[in-house]
């Protein structure tokens, strides 16, 4: 082999040094498009992404005024599958959101009244309407190959700002998929803009009709209502032959969009109308459909799928084209629906001032729906089944106690009412009740890994044990153990002081928090034998940011154990933290961030997600701070988010999860309430989500904790971003390293390929014409550089990027 001959086989290594080259090429790329993902959408996944359309602190300085934010889609084709309005309704009367076939104005914010040319609705919110998530397979078509290439943001601020220097940042999130979906969602407007309403009129009526003009057959799910103060009850209907009622909604709830039950398809020429009824009893003059709000609207909003392959993404009816159709609409079109002063008190409350981190409430079960009284306790049973302890009739007030904690109203007798509750989990319906005449002042409940059920009663200062129900009627009737005696407080062994709460291991053991006026941990042994106890009275730490030294309470206000971790840990209530213990009582760390403040009512644990949940209270001397439930990682002690209703918690007293960490349950004792959360799951934690029935955006917390989650996510993102930028400038140094070695490498080959020319007989040069990198590189240095394991293979991995799984979620229902 002479120099020529070894030319064909540098040229194959340079090939495939060439290979490994441009692999390291397209990693680097694939590392920069992740994090511009992430920098422009969804910090988690690049599939599907969030964006954010905000407004950039915006100061009305009048009466009805409408801005506008354009924003560009990104390149590429995309399907929008949620809508989270960034909104709070003391701010903005209303937010829709348009989407535009072309630039929507040269600034990005602009004064309008029509967002754009030939504009198509996509979204609309008011009074605090919930996050819209769209059906599995269903999604607002936009950016390449679609008409809508630009979207426009329209809020109208009912007043100015009296502040001048106040800001407004109202916006709206969009989850987006580059996934083509099965379905192409749009919006059919029914809107009248030309009515006028006669004042001291009752039930005035302004009616939509038409035929609907289409080629696509449209699939209605949800439908959203809108007028301003005058309007009642909003209905919209299908005719073909038959009057289909496809929504009735209440326009002062909050204006969401609601689900249609039955499935319809509404096809060419069938018939659609609305009916829009009013009551002007309070107004001495003509009112008229308008912008302001002091005019009317009339507007019925219906959301649905089509094909995605030709189906258009909205359709309008406008006017009483069909006047005759609309005069047989069915009867009780202009009916109200039944009273909720619940829906009425959102629709007319402060919206979220941050919506980032979402919750949704399914079901909220008390007042009228079944009577209850103080709701102390709530707890759930291995299968999921939720029990609620209440008090009936009696009510913990400053008379039920003297000052040595004797209970006062003993001649009384027990509560007459049935005490404990089952309730069915999914359709929150009752399912039994029992404990009638057995306890005076109830307090804990816990449900031991056996089902026996552990309760506390504070006026018999007494801790208590009964069966499971599956045992026998008698098992949960009667008690199986008692611990303390009947209406006699102490401080020793067998005496306890207000019991407050009782954690069980599996073994059997029980820890018992004697909290009220012992400020102490009891533990027994599963037949009630006292082991040991720990703790004492804390005295108060005025200085900021300080707490009283660890194994100190001031109440011991409940108490769970982690049996993952082998601890136990209390709330200790008026320190606002959380003690964690081994078993045997000795400390092992505390908790307490600020949003614990002013008291932390109750805590529980769920081992599959390894979250601890929280329920803070209420303090008669601060009265601006936000009752709140939080999430804290206990691998780490990170606090994940706080959350709450939006019309937030009164007095909270006690928290439960179920046994698959889906559900969070708390109730409270004022209003005697119980609210059920569902949990939703992300890439970088799970957050408290309520889902289901009816939703609506809760609040982060004050400016502070919104401070606190940014800047936690700011440091994700930076340390993202550090990340990818670190990636990126080792593979550029690499590249530099890499190349001078390639020429070093062809320049040995070829001087080996020559050396062996010489020193090689031509017949043993001609029976080994197959080209191998291993022997064109024994015996040189080169294989110094490349490895033993290298000689033998050249092994190439490929980056690789997991995409978070999206959870499918319906539109909610109607009825809470």
């Amino acid at each position: 082999m002479n120099c020529c001959e070894c030319l064909p086989n540098c040229v194959v290594l340079l090939l495939l040094l060439s290979l490994i080259a441009l692999k390291s090429g397209d990693g680097e790329t694939i590392s920069q498009g992740n994090a511009l993902s992430r920098q422009q959408g969804s910090k988690t996944s690049n599939d599907p992404v969030t964006y954010e359309i905000q407004m950039p602190g915006i100061t009305p300085t009048k009466d009805d005024e409408y801005f506008c934010q354009g924003w560009k889609v990104p390149d590429g084709e995309f399907f929008v599958v949620k809508f989270q309005a960034l909104a709070k309704s003391d701010t903005a009367h209303h937010l829709l959101l348009f989407g535009c076939p072309g630039p929507v104005s040269e600034s990005p914010v602009y004064d309008c009244r029509d967002p754009c040319f030939d504009s198509k609705i996509m979204y609309a919110w008011a009074r605090n309407a919930a996050p819209l998530e769209l059906p599995d397979d269903v999604g607002f078509h936009i950016g390449n190959n679609t008409d809508i290439k630009y979207l426009s943001m329209q809020v109208h601020y009912a007043t100015m700002f009296a502040d001048v220097d106040r800001k407004d940042y109202t916006g709206v999130q969009l989850t987006v998929t580059k996934t083509r979906q099965k379905y192409v969602a749009g919006i059919l407007l029914l809107v009248s803009g030309m009515a006028v309403i006669p004042p001291k009129t009752k039930n005035f009526h302004v009616d939509v009709s038409c035929y609907f003009d289409g080629a696509d057959v449209l699939y209605p799910f949800a439908f959203r209502t809108h007028t301003h103060m005058h309007g009642r009850v909003v209905s919209a209907y299908m005719f073909n032959g038959t009057w289909f009622q496809l929504g009735k909604g209440n326009p002062h709830w909050p204006q969401a969009f609601w689900p249609i039950k039955e499935n319809y398809a509404i096809k060419h020429s069938d018939g659609l109308a609305a009916r829009c009824t009013y009551d002007s009893s309070d107004s001495d003059k003509e009112i008229s459909m308008g912008e302001t709000h002091n005019d009317e609207m009339c507007n019925f909003y219906l959301m649905y799928y089509t094909d995605s392959r030709s189906g258009r993404s909205y359709y309008g009816c406008g006017g009483n084209t069909v006047a005759e159709l609309a005069k047989t609409l069915p009867s009780d079109s202009d009916v109200p629906l039944p009273p909720d002063p619940y829906l009425d008190e959102i629709g007319e409350g402060v919206a979220p001032k941050d919506s980032k981190t979402v919750d949704r409430w399914t079901q909220r079960l008390g007042s009228s729906q079944l009577p209850l009284g103080q709701v102390c306790a709530v707890a759930v049973d291995a299968n999921g089944s939720v029990f609620v302890f209440h008090r009936g009739r009696s009510v913990w007030d400053s008379s039920s106690f003297d000052g040595r904690a004797n209970f006062r109203l003993r001649a009384n007798g027990p509560i007459r009412e049935k005490t404990m509750i089952q309730i069915n989990a999914s359709t929150f319906d009752v399912v039994a009740q029992w404990a009638d005449n057995t306890f005076y002042m109830p307090h804990g409940l816990s449900i031991d890994a056996r089902g026996n059920f552990w309760v506390t009663d504070v006026a018999l200062h007494q801790v208590m044990r009964f069966g499971p129900l599956w045992s026998s009627p008698q098992a949960v009737s009667k008690p199986e153990l008692v611990l303390g005696v009947a209406f006699e407080p102490g401080d020793d062994e067998k005496h306890f002081c207000k019991p407050a709460d009782v954690a069980v291991l599996r073994s059997g053991e029980v820890f018992v928090a004697d909290g009220y006026c012992n400020s102490r941990v009891m533990k027994f042994s599963k037949d009630g034998i006292f082991i040991k106890q720990w703790g004492q009275h804390s005295k108060r730490v005025e200085l900021t940011n300080s707490y009283p030294p660890p194994l100190t309470f001031d109440i011991v206000h409940s108490i769970v154990v982690l049996e993952n971790r082998n601890l136990v840990c209390v709330a200790d209530r008026e320190n606002a933290r959380v003690q964690c213990f081994t078993y045997d009582g000795n400390f092992v760390s505390q908790l307490h961030p600020k949003e614990f403040k002013p008291q932390i009512f109750a805590i529980t644990y769920n081992e599959q997600t390894g979250y601890l949940y929280t329920v803070s209270g209420p303090s008669e001397s601060q009265e601006n701070i936000t009752v709140k439930g939080n999430t804290i990682d206990m691998r780490n002690g990170t606090l994940l988010n706080s959350w709450h209703p939006i019309t937030g918690f009164s007095q909270p007293h006690d928290v439960a999860v179920s046994p698959d960490g889906g559900f969070v349950y708390v109730v409270e004792i004022g209003p005697n309430v119980i609210w059920k959360f569902k949990l939703q799951t992300t890439a970088s934690h799970q957050s408290v989500k309520k889902a289901g029935a009816f939703v609506h955006p809760i609040s982060v917390g004050d400016d502070d904790d919104d401070t606190h989650v940014e800047e936690e996510e700011a440091e994700e993102e930076e340390g993202l971003e550090k990340k990818e930028s670190y990636i990126g400038a080792t593979l550029i140094i690499g590249g530099l390293i890499i190349m001078p070695l390639i020429v070093m490498v062809l320049i040995l080959v070829f001087l080996r390929c020559c050396r062996k020319a010489k020193t090689q007989p031509s017949a043993s040069r001609g029976n080994n014409r197959r080209f191998n990198l291993g022997s064109l590189l024994a015996g040189s240095r080169a294989s110094e550089f490349l490895g033993k394991d290298d000689e033998r293979r050249l092994e190439l991995k490929h980056l690789q990027s997991d995409s978070e799984v999206e959870e499918y979620s319906s539109v909610p229902q109607q009825n809470a």
